[in-house]
């Protein structure tokens, strides 16, 4: 199942989604846009065992493009229509948006859109993703859907703690991967099937670290290291 919502994922390139800049109570402020912010990076040791990496791509598939994206739209000065604003750019015969506008929880939701052609597939003004985020880019939760259509093929949101640390989360169907990064370099990873632990591993700022793989009812099956 993962396999398959990495590949959504990937014709999805370019979607990322963002945080806003902190909330001022002067009226001159308030006219300001938010921010485009790229998501936290999630990174686990180049040594690491394959399926610590394969866990890891999958997460960051779904982000792949994204930056590319951004980095498209960071150029645009966005433009707005009551309390949205909206950044707008074409492509080729793809035209590529994102709107945003605050929430009564004080959140903003962000939108990206996709509408015409990449040359292999047409877009009918297509919501990629809907997602939301915490004025301070310290949290933010959003739905990646599946390809040209309406249903939720993932959910990802990260938190930043107060120490540094960054929490990742993606959920899909029956899967969850979480990865912790910390600020020292270390960090750990877990994977869930059906809310059973299945696999985790854990390193320190060296990189140096140590996994273990359950069966589906959470017994231990295998465990090692690495250096």
């Amino acid at each position: 199942m993962l396999k398959k919502i990495g590949i959504i994922v990937l014709v999805l390139a370019g979607i990322t989604i963002f945080s806003c800049s902190k909330d001022s109570t002067s009226s001159k402020e308030t006219q300001k846009p938010p921010e485009l912010h790229a998501v936290p990076q999630v990174s686990v040791p180049d040594n690491a065992p394959t399926e610590v990496q394969t866990l890891r791509t999958t997460m960051t598939g779904f982000f792949t493009g994204p930056s590319a994206f951004m980095q498209f739209l960071m150029s645009v000065e966005p433009t707005r229509s009551g309390n949205e604003w909206i950044w707008t750019k074409q492509n080729n015969n793809l035209t590529i948006t994102v709107k945003a506008k605050s929430t009564n929880d004080g959140r903003i939701n962000w939108q990206l859109f996709l509408n015409g052609t990449d040359g292999f597939i047409t877009y009918d003004d297509w919501r990629a993703v809907n997602g939301y985020a915490s004025p301070d880019d310290k949290s933010a939760t959003w739905e990646i859907y599946a390809l040209n259509d309406t249903t939720v093929a993932a959910n990802y949101s990260w938190d930043r703690d107060p120490d540094g640390t960054v929490e990742s989360e993606l959920e899909s169907n029956s899967s969850i991967i979480n990865i912790y990064n910390n600020a020292d370099g270390s960090g750990k990873l877990e994977h869930y099937k059906n809310d059973v632990l299945v696999f985790e591993a854990s390193w320190d700022a060296a990189g140096s670290g140590s996994w273990k793989k359950y069966d589906a009812e959470g017994n231990l099956m295998d465990q090692g290291s690495w250096q």
